[in-house]
């Protein structure tokens, strides 16, 4: 029947023309891959989630030669075809650049480009170490010869890979433990300086960070704390002689609270530090309860100290140390600031002003060291 003898032509077309396409993609396929390894590349699927093609503009060039290879051949060769012939060779040409354009985004698709990864933006002068341990130490910081650091920013890793502030022949060092450039502020660590024998009459001395450094007290990360039986004690900023904190601390009776900034417990008391930017403060400490004999004289000889603490390190365990006469290892969270004004080397960098030097930071957008260049990078 005329019908089914039609539907048979166009299946037998259709076969054929399926055909034609599988053969091209697999030859191009060999040709490109092997024999042994084409139809794998070729019949692979690309994970969930990821894009077709990877680099669109490199397949777009790609397609682009090949139509215009399509354009300039094709007026060539089909016009010393016949009629009917011309047709079937314009198909067969169609066809092949469809091969090529569906094996080139299956190309792209199937080969991640091998990029590596942008190496970290640098956080030292070239040349210059920039750890210590697993302590990062970013410029103006640095240690070994004066290049690698600003003026009062030098720091030395010791034998045990202990990052110290200033020279090795000084006294006074601290223990670094962290330096962040986007609060331009340091960890470091301090020891105690043992209990404070504290007479009829009170006592004094005095907390110093040294004069002419980087640092100073950073006052909003750290609080004053006292430990002892029956003590008050008294913060003072030794430029204004004004008071900068003050706390109590009591085991027995009440234990009264100072202008609500005072944390109190059982033979301990914390209280946050009003000023800062300050070096060094005058600590004053007295008696609350002079007594010698029963219960109250057994309190009041146990150890006193006090310490300025980064806040949240004063917890059972080390107020219990401390009451027992232990000394501890405590953090401290400073600040610096760049004596300079022209610290800010990189292009997409802000400069701040304190009143004890300049500081700098990246803008929005943008992330590293701001005080290189180049150092601020779009992130």
């Amino acid at each position: 029947m005329p019908e089914k003898s039609e539907a048979r032509k166009q299946l037998l077309e259709v076969l054929a023309h399926r055909s034609r396409v599988d053969n091209g993609i697999e030859l191009i396929g060999g040709s490109l891959f092997g024999t042994e390894i084409g139809p794998q590349v070729l019949n692979a699927v690309r994970p969930a989630g990821q894009p077709l093609v990877d680099d669109w503009d490199c397949l777009k060039s790609m397609y682009g030669r090949c139509l215009d290879v399509y354009i300039v051949v094709i007026p060539l060769w089909l016009p010393v075809q016949k009629n009917a012939r011309r047709k079937q060779q314009a198909g067969s040409w169609r066809e092949m650049l469809m091969i090529v354009l569906v094996t080139l985004i299956s190309i792209a698709a199937l080969l991640q480009p091998v990029v590596a990864a942008p190496p970290p933006p640098s956080q030292g002068m070239p040349g210059c170490n920039t750890t210590c341990g697993n302590v990062t130490v970013p410029y103006p910081f640095g240690m070994g010869p004066p290049r690698c650091y600003l003026p009062g920013f030098n720091l030395t890793c010791d034998d045990s890979l202990n990052l110290l502030t200033g020279r090795h022949d000084r006294g006074g060092r601290m223990h670094v433990v962290g330096i962040f450039l986007e609060n331009s502020t340091v960890r470091v660590m301090r020891k105690s300086q043992g209990t404070v024998n504290l007479t009829s009459s009170g006592r004094r001395f005095r907390w110093r960070l040294g004069e002419g450094g980087p640092y100073s007290l950073a006052s909003a990360a750290n609080e004053f704390i006292v430990t002892g039986c029956n003590v008050d004690a008294t913060l003072v900023d030794s430029r204004s002689g004004g008071n900068a904190s003050s706390c109590a601390s009591y085991c027995i009776g009440d234990n009264p609270w100072r202008e609500n900034m005072t944390r109190c417990s059982l033979g301990t008391c914390s209280a946050t530090i009003a000023s800062t930017g300050h070096t060094s403060y005058d600590v004053r400490l007295r008696p609350v309860v002079d007594e010698d004999d029963g219960v109250q004289g057994v309190l009041n000889r146990l150890p006193v100290h006090a310490l300025i603490a980064e806040k949240g390190w004063l917890g059972v365990n080390n107020a219990f140390n401390l009451l027992l006469g232990l000394d501890q290892l405590f953090p401290t969270a400073l600040d610096w600031a760049c004596a300079a004004d022209d610290v800010c080397k990189s292009a997409h960098s802000v400069r701040n002003s304190s009143g004890r030097g300049y500081t700098c930071h990246c803008q929005p957008g943008y992330e590293g060291n701001p005080y290189l260049t180049g150092g601020c990078q779009g992130n």
